[in-house]
């Protein structure tokens, strides 16, 4: 080699040298993620071994921290810029803070809120996750107030990133349980309820619903369940402009017992429920053959033992003290929603709740909102036919004493002239007729006598169940006001009193009670006077008065029954005593007058006796059961247990829901015809799931398929049609032979050749 070039060879080794590597972008992300690999697994041993010895570990973390501190600077200029590392350091320093809280808790967490607060919107997610989660564990660890951290956290619903809002939902109810365990801290629940009652004003539809949502998660869970919460709730949610949050906050006042599960984790239930499944199935399989029958069986068990776990998980809320009762100022809040009703240009569902919620209010509070009723009057059309036990539910909880009748009249005329008539469908006079009992029982004066009539003329109707409808509206009247009633349909042991009198059931007037009804009954079953005074009663004192009053009513009863029985006796005696006399008379005057013979009277006298021994026994008979049934009451102790069972079953708050109305039984022919129904939809749907066509570029169906395709594709296709158009019977059915294997070409040639000898021949 000549000295010129090895000259050369050396200044490319050294150009070589001199110049640095480039690679391609595949080769820079692999050798970065390998980077940040290390930096995470250096990070993660740094961490374990600094909760053991945190003095030993002191420089190597003032060393990360200085870098920290660098990624920090160069993040504050880049805010949406993703850095693994960056992110690596604040939840390693999040987590090593309580070991070294003078150098980092002042910094780190100030730091994360201020980024928050001015970088939330346009930070990478994952960025955003890392730091609310640091900022989780320094709340946690309780080296940060909630006052400062909870309100970050609530703004950023705002973001739209689905799972970072419900990891703060859960997060911020998680904290707040933690803050308010112990005692209630009145002071921050005061301060936040005040900042989500600012965020359900946010023009931002996802931040005022999760707000809205925490709230009432919080009521359901006994945290915030008072009456601070139930306002704000009622302020903010239900006349707000959104119609999802109206629904919601409405929701939240019709509900009236909240069911909450444990606070155990998803994955603990579903494992919980696989083991009792395989215990169950491992009960009833054993060695046995799993046929049908057995498979039902077990599904069966396992739907009990699922809804047994259920109820014991359950935690229900007394609702003695329901949230529509810790409203400030009732009048004002009915007044304002009803005036957004009326304007409102929602959907006829948000409506129908909105009026449900004005109702509930009207009825709890004996509220006076009169412009109320001409209102529903427009939704009692025949168009809404579906719905109409909802209208009638709201209009039965809308009346009260107050109210006067003259403003529900219009509403009962409507329902007798679109609902109760002959024209009308079985199931709607049914409705119609246990709504205007229910309205009846608020308001005994709000029909006419011939409205009354006209009702209960129902009772001879073809259908049972309007026949028992009309039956309840005719008890009813015979125990409120049997005035009212027409005469033959009082009852034989109907009693007037002053209760129960037209004149004491007028509009305005108060029946004042001073004392405690039937305390009288219960000092002479046991003997004692003073009860009301010396002591306070309780629940099975006051189910023994009730028991007691049916006692005395059924004994009213057996009374009234034997005095019209001694006025029926005393009538008949008479009645014989005139016959007898008239006897006389008439064989004084003329034995020969009197048409037959001894034969005649005779029959005559036996077929009297005969009747009179039927009417003697049909009177003992009935009385004899009225005594049984009195004497049975007797003989039975007075307890409490009881009346238990009637006390369950009653709505101890008065409001009235679509399905108690509908008492309607259809026949077995209309049960039939809905089973078949019902049947036939779910064949169609079955059918629907399986129609499985694939929607290509070409078109949806095979003749707009076709339609799109080139000639060239479909050219072989078209010759052959042609072809069979042409082609006679004689040469298909030999070709079909031929397919069916009648016989082979070979045999067919064969056959030709033999007819064409013969024929020269």
């Amino acid at each position: 080699m000549t000295k010129s070039a090895k000259r050369r060879a050396k200044s490319v080794q050294a150009a070589k040298a001199s110049k640095p590597l480039q690679l391609t972008h595949s080769e820079e992300v692999k050798l970065q993620k390998e980077k940040d690999e290390a930096l995470k697994q250096t990070l993660q041993y740094l961490q374990d071994r600094v909760k053991r010895h945190p003095e030993l570990y002191k420089n190597e973390i003032d060393k990360h921290w200085v870098i920290f501190k660098g990624k920090m600077e160069q993040f504050k200029e880049h805010p949406g810029k993703h850095d693994n590392q960056f992110n690596y350091y604040i939840l390693f320093f999040s987590h090593v803070s309580h070991k070294y809280k003078a150098e980092i808790v002042g910094y780190l967490p100030n730091e994360l809120i201020n980024m928050l607060q001015q970088y939330y919107s346009i930070l990478n997610p994952e960025t955003r996750m890392v730091m609310v989660t640091g900022l989780k564990i320094f709340r946690g660890k309780d080296l940060v107030s909630p006052q400062v951290i909870l309100p970050v956290l609530f703004k950023l619903f705002k973001c739209k990133d689905k799972e970072l809002r419900k990891f703060l939902h859960q997060g911020l109810i998680s904290d707040l349980k933690r803050l308010n365990q112990e005692a209630k801290s009145h002071g921050i629940n005061k301060k936040l309820q005040n900042f989500i009652f600012e965020m359900l004003k946010d023009p931002n539809e996802t931040a005022s619903k999760r707000a809205l949502a925490v709230m009432i998660e919080l009521y359901k869970r006994k945290i915030w369940n008072d009456d601070k919460t139930v306002n704000v709730i009622a302020e903010g949610g239900c006349l707000h402009d959104n119609p999802k949050i109206i629904a919601a906050a409405v929701k939240f006042f019709l509900v009236l017992e909240y069911d909450w599960e444990g606070d155990s984790d998803d994955g603990e239930h579903t494992s919980d429920e696989e083991m009792d499944q395989k215990m169950i199935q491992g009960k009833y399989k054993g060695t046995k053959k799993m046929t049908k029958k057995r498979t039902a069986q077990v599904e069966k068990v396992i739907k009990q033992h699922k809804r047994k776990e259920k109820r014991k998980n359950k935690v229900q809320s007394s609702t003695d003290f329901l949230p529509i009762d810790l409203i400030f100022d009732p009048q004002s809040f009915t007044e304002k929603l009803f005036g957004r009703l009326r304007k409102s240009t929602e959907r006829y569902e948000v409506k129908l709740l909105q009026m449900k919620l004005i109702s509930r209010m009207i009825g709890r509070h004996q509220l006076l909102l009169l412009q109320f009723y001409p209102h529903l009057l427009r939704y009692l059309q025949s168009h809404e036919k579906d719905k109409i036990g909802e209208i009638f539910a709201m209009i039965i909880e809308s009346c009260h004493e107050l109210v006067p009748p003259e403003e529900i009249k219009p509403l009962l005329d409507k329902i007798i002239s679109n609902f109760i008539t002959e024209y009308c469908n079985n199931l709607h006079i049914t409705i119609g007729l246990n709504t205007i009992r229910e309205i009846l029982l608020r308001m005994p004066l709000a029909l006419d006598e011939s409205q009354i009539e006209y009702l209960v003329a129902f009772r001879s109707f073809r259908n049972s169940s309007v026949v028992a409808a009309a039956r309840s509206l005719i008890n009813f009247f015979r125990d409120v006001c049997p005035n009212l009633l027409p005469k033959k349909y009082r009852g034989r042991f109907t009693k007037q009193d002053d209760d129960n009198r037209k004149e004491s059931l007028m509009y305005g007037k108060q029946k004042l009670n001073f004392g405690i009804d039937g305390i009288e009954l219960l000092e002479e079953a046991e003997g004692v006077t003073g009860l009301g005074i010396n002591r306070v009663l309780t629940d099975e004192d006051l189910k023994k008065i009730k028991l007691l009053k049916l006692k005395k009513a059924l004994k009213g009863v057996v009374d009234k029954k034997e005095e019209t029985k001694g006025e029926e006796d005393g009538a008949e005696e008479a009645d014989s005593e005139s016959e007898e006399v008239s006897g006389e008379i008439v064989s004084e005057e003329g034995e020969d007058e009197i048409s037959g013979g001894d034969d005649s009277e005779e029959m005559e006298e036996e077929m009297e006796e005969g009747s009179e021994e039927e009417g003697e026994e049909e009177k003992s008979d009935s009385s004899s059961e009225v005594d049984e049934e009195y004497s049975s009451l007797e003989s039975v102790e007075v307890n409490s247990d009881m009346l238990e069972n009637s006390s369950e079953d009653e709505n101890p708050h008065g409001f009235v829901y679509s399905h108690n109305l509908d008492t309607f039984r259809r026949s077995k022919r209309e049960r039939i015809e809905a089973s078949m129904k019902e049947r036939e939809a779910g064949k169609a749907e079955h059918k629907d799931s399986f129609k499985r066509r694939d929607k290509k570029k070409g078109g949806e169906t095979n003749k707009q398929k076709v339609k799109n395709k080139p000639f060239a594709m479909l050219k072989p296709k078209k010759l052959d049609s042609i072809h069979d158009r042409f082609t006679t019977t004689k040469s298909k059915l030999k070709s079909l032979k031929v397919q069916l294997g009648k016989y082979k070409k070979t045999q067919k040639s064969k056959i030709e050749s033999r007819k064409k000898r013969f024929r020269q021949a």
